[in-house]
């Protein structure tokens, strides 16, 4: 039987929860998928578990490449896939025995590009607890009528009943469309986010989102995961990523609806930017260089300072007169905070 989904799975160091996560695709109730495993380089006993799995299961099927990071891998992977749909799954996480099958209905019955469901974060241990999405029913968001309205919520991350979070591993993707498009995902050296890139070229020429109102996904926090480890380059990547993005949604006649968006996306993260280099030992001077890139002031100056809380107007304000150490004090003083209370 040929497959009809395709999961692409790029697996890297992670023996520790890679059986979890077979075991629960082994457990699908739509049986017609192949896993497309890609071992990118690993150096730990992922290969043994791939294979022992295929050994069991036909439809896990085992590559092997030097690493090349996330998106290489799954770019290895997207050009493999025999499925009409695609999804991606990260093998530090696990998902419910009718994640796919979920996601297929919701995509046939509303014809649509993508369908999304919802997910639970989970600790290493597998205690896991509810995520902030809530769609209040299934339901279908029909792009071509509201899609620079769309866009822009998604990158204010606004909490909307039909609101799909930045990431493609709760996501079924057609396969046509994104060969269609020529959608692939950039290089991570290259720009950060690669999720974000990949999905606001996807909803910029999707015809539809059909939306599942059921946590099928369970995302795996861990503490030395890609996310949780110091990023080089942050600033210059971010930089890189909105540049590509703009190129295309300028393509598409969308930029200038959605140029705000993006202003209020950069100054909602401009903290990430402080606590990585907090984590690096950099010098508080060092980081208000940074914060005053010429690119990055045009870009968070642009936030629409309404749309606000007080305090992050507050923050907005220090921003606009170049109090960058104060704004450096203010993320070190709350990672302490949020430090104290977790000893607690």
């Amino acid at each position: 039987m040929s497959p009809f989904i395709s999961v692409i799975l790029p697996v890297y160091n992670v023996e520790k929860y890679l059986p979890r996560c077979l075991d629960s695709l082994a457990a699908q109730t739509f049986a017609a998928f192949e896993v497309i495993a890609v071992n990118d380089g690993t150096t730990d006993g992922c290969l043994q578990i791939l294979q022992e799995y295929a050994s069991k299961d036909p439809r896990i099927k085992v590559f092997c490449k030097p690493n090349g990071g996330l998106s290489d891998a799954r770019n290895f992977g997207l050009d493999r896939v025999s499925g009409q749909y695609v999804a991606f799954v990260d093998s530090d996480d696990f998902v419910h025995p009718d994640y796919l099958d979920t996601l297929l209905r919701a995509a046939q019955t509303h014809n649509a590009d993508i369908a999304c469901c919802d997910y639970f974060f989970c600790d290493e241990s597998g205690q896991s607890w509810a995520s902030s999405l809530c769609f209040g029913g299934d339901k279908v968001i029909d792009l071509p009528a509201c899609r620079a309205d769309y866009i822009c919520r998604y990158l204010r991350r606004e909490v909307h009943r039909d609101f799909a979070e930045i990431m493609v591993w709760n996501k079924l993707f057609r396969t046509a469309f994104l060969r269609e498009h020529q959608l692939r995902f950039a290089p991570n050296d290259e720009i950060f986010a690669e999720d974000l890139l990949f999905e606001l070229q996807s909803l910029t020429q999707a015809n539809a989102l059909a939306l599942a109102d059921r946590a099928l996904y369970f995302y795996t926090q861990r503490a030395d995961s890609i996310m949780g480890t110091y990023k080089p380059d942050l600033l210059a990547r971010n930089r890189a990523l909105f540049s590509r993005a703009e190129r295309d949604l300028e393509k598409a006649g969308l930029l200038a609806q959605v140029a705000p968006a993006i202003s209020s996306y950069l100054f909602r993260y401009y903290p990430d930017f402080i606590k990585n280099e907090v984590a690096a030992g950099q010098a508080d001077k060092h980081i208000g260089r940074m914060l005053a890139d010429p690119w990055l002031r045009e870009k968070i100056l642009g936030t629409d300072a309404a749309a606000l809380t007080r305090g992050a107007r507050l923050r907005l304000r220090f921003y606009q007169w170049r109090l960058y150490r104060l704004l450096v004090w203010i993320e070190k003083k709350q990672g302490e905070l949020a430090a104290a209370n977790a000893r607690v």
